[in-house]
């Protein structure tokens, strides 16, 4: 007899807050992410990243260098705002 299977799926929702602006983000990878909408972004700009899953909210200090349409390429430039650690 095998085991019933765990179907927990967790709510993940993360947003990029940059210029008094909270945009929706797609995709986050290494040191680049993809925004649901386009939007020019300055470089040089610091920003958050902000991911919750399951509520529990996790902020990271970011610097954007480049900004164009949907694809915002960023630097880490501080540590965790909730935590010590980084998710990326």
């Amino acid at each position: 007899m095998t085991a019933p299977k765990n179907e927990y799926s967790a709510h993940v929702d993360i947003w990029l807050e940059v210029g008094g602006r909270c945009l929706d983000v797609a995709q986050v990878g290494d040191r680049s992410l993809i925004l649901r909408d386009c939007y020019q972004l300055s470089p040089s700009q610091h920003a958050k990243i902000v991911v919750t899953v399951d509520g529990e909210r996790r902020a990271y200090q970011v610097i954007i260098r480049r900004g164009t349409d949907r694809v915002v390429e960023f630097e880490h430039c501080g540590p965790d705002l909730h935590r010590q650690g980084t998710l990326f």
